[in-house]
C-alpha cells in the first residue's frame, strides 16, 4: 500500500476539468491529462480500466522528475513504487486467468521462484534436478519469445524439451545423459547471447551462474544422474512424494486440465507449478475423480503426435513424445493457445483489492499535482 499522507480522504477521484491554460500551470502535458481524467473508479473495477490509470499515473510522474533528495522526490518514488506494484499484481492476475502467452508466461515467473528455491536444498539430487528444471525452463521461455533461432538450434531444444527434467528423463534417438552434457554448451551460448536482458531465459541463466555452479555443474547433472531413478516419473520407484515434474510436463497437464476445468482457484492451479508428483495426483483426483496423471497427460496422442508413456512395466517405462524431439507447432501451440481460467470469488476479491489502490494513488497524485499548479499558478501571476 502507498505509504503518503496527503490529506486525501476526501478528495474525490473524478475532479472537474481544469480551465486553467497550459502557460498558466506550466504543468506537462501528461500531467494535465490526469487532472482532467474523469474516470470514475468504483468497485467491481475493470481490470483493462486500472491498467490504463497506472499507465497515466506513470506517464505524468514521470514528466515531472523532482530534484533528488527534496520531498518531491520521496513523493514520487513512493507513488512509482507503489504504482509499480499495482501494475505488476494486475497483470500477474491477469496472466492466470486470460490464457495465451500471457498465462503461459506467468506459468514460468511461478515455476522459476519455485525452482529458485530447490536449488538452495541441501539435498544434492533434488539440487541437481532443479538445474536441469531451470535450464528446461530458460529453453521453454527463450522459444516462446524469440523467432530467430538457427534451425539445428531449435531441433536440439526439441530434445531437452522432451527428455530432460525431474521425471521426464527418457532416450530417444540416441539423446543420453552423454549427448545432453555433449550438446549443452551450443544451447547455452545460444540463449545467452540472443536472450533480451531482464529476460526471463536470461535471468535464469544468471542465477545458475551465481547460484547453481554455472554449466560445468549442469553437464555433470547429465553426465553423471541421467538414469537417477528420479528421472523416471511414470515408474514404481520414482519418489513422488519428494519429487515434481519437468516444467515441460507441468504445462503439458495443466493445459489439459484447464480444457476440462477452468473453474479453478488460484491456490490449486498453482499446485500444478509448484508441487510434487503426488500433489499433483491429488489435484487431478479432488477435480477429475478417477482421471490419473497418466491418462490426462497421454490423452489425445496419436500414432503421429502426442505425449505417451513407454516400456511397459513399471520398472522401465518412460515419457515419450510420439516423433524425433518435441514437435514445435505442438510447443507454439500450447504457448500461444494457452488454456484461460475463470475468474472466482478470490480474483475478484483480488482485482477490488488493487482497484482501491489505484483509486488511493488516483486522489494522491490528483491533490499533489493540484497544489503544485497552484503554486506554480500564482509564482507566475506575481511575476506578471
Amino acid at each position: 500500500m502507498l505509504n503518503v499522507n496527503l490529506n486525501t480522504t476526501n478528495q474525490n477521484t473524478a475532479t472537474p476539468p481544469l480551465t486553467v491554460t497550459a502557460q498558466e500551470s506550466s504543468l506537462p502535458e501528461p500531467v494535465m491529462t490526469l487532472l482532467n481524467d474523469t474516470t470514475k473508479l468504483e468497485a467491481p473495477y475493470s481490470p483493462e480500466t486500472l491498467q490504463a490509470l497506472l499507465q497515466k499515473q506513470k506517464a505524468a510522474l514521470r514528466s515531472t522528475p523532482p530534484n533528488p533528495g527534496n520531498v518531491e522526490s520521496n513523493i514520487s518514488d513512493a507513488m512509482l513504487e507503489a504504482i509499480g506494484k499495482s501494475t505488476e499484481d494486475l497483470s500477474i492476475l491477469q496472466g492466470w486467468t486470460e490464457g495465451g502467452a500471457a498465462m503461459f508466461n506467468s506459468a514460468n515467473k511461478v515455476m522459476f521462484e519455485t525452482l529458485k528455491k530447490l536449488l538452495q536444498s541441501s539435498d544434492e539430487t533434488k539440487k541437481g534436478f532443479a538445474r536441469e528444471d531451470l535450464f528446461q525452463l530458460a529453453v521453454i521461455d527463450f522459444m516462446a519469445n524469440n523467432k530467430n533461432i538457427p534451425d539445428d538450434i531449435k531441433a536440439k531444444m526439441a530434445h531437452y524439451l522432451e527428455s530432460t527434467g525431474s521425471g521426464s528423463h527418457g532416450v530417444h534417438e540416441q539423446w543420453d545423459g552423454k549427448k545432453f552434457a555433449d550438446e549443452l554448451k551450443s544451447v547455452w551460448d545460444c540463449i545467452n547471447t540472443k536472450a533480451p536482458e531482464n529476460s526471463l531465459a536470461k535471468n535464469i541463466l544468471n542465477y545458475l551462474e551465481t547460484e547453481g555452479g554455472g554449466i560445468n555443474a549442469l553437464k555433470n547433472q547429465y553426465n553423471t544422474n541421467f538414469d537417477n531413478t528420479n528421472g523416471y516419473a511414470f515408474r514404481d520407484n520414482f519418489d513422488k512424494d519428494n519429487y515434481g515434474l519437468s516444467p515441460m510436463l507441468r504445462l503439458a497437464v495443466m493445459a489439459k486440465f484447464l480444457t476440462k476445468n477452468p473453474d479453478i482457484v488460484q491456490a490449486d492451479l498453482e499446485m500444478f507449478m509448484t508441487g510434487t508428483v503426488k500433489d499433483i495426483e491429488d489435484l487431478i483426483s479432488k477435480h477429475l475423480g478417477s482421471t490419473t496423471l497418466e491418462f490426462l497427460l497421454k490423452e489425445g496422442n496419436s500414432p503421429t503426435g502426442g505425449w505417451n508413456i513407454i516400456g511397459g512395466n513399471g520398472t522401465e517405462k518412460i515419457v515419450d513424445w510420439t516423433g524425433v524431439g518435441l514437435d514445435l507447432d505442438y510447443f507454439t501451440d500450447l504457448y500461444t493457445k494457452f488454456p484461460s481460467r475463470v475468474l472466482g470469488d478470490e480474483d475478484l476479491k483480488e482485482i477490488n483489492r488493487i482497484g482501491d489502490n489505484v483509486k488511493m494513488i488516483m486522489q494522491s497524485l490528483k491533490y499533489w499535482y493540484q497544489i503544485l499548479r497552484d503554486e506554480r499558478v500564482a509564482i507566475a501571476r506575481n511575476m506578471s
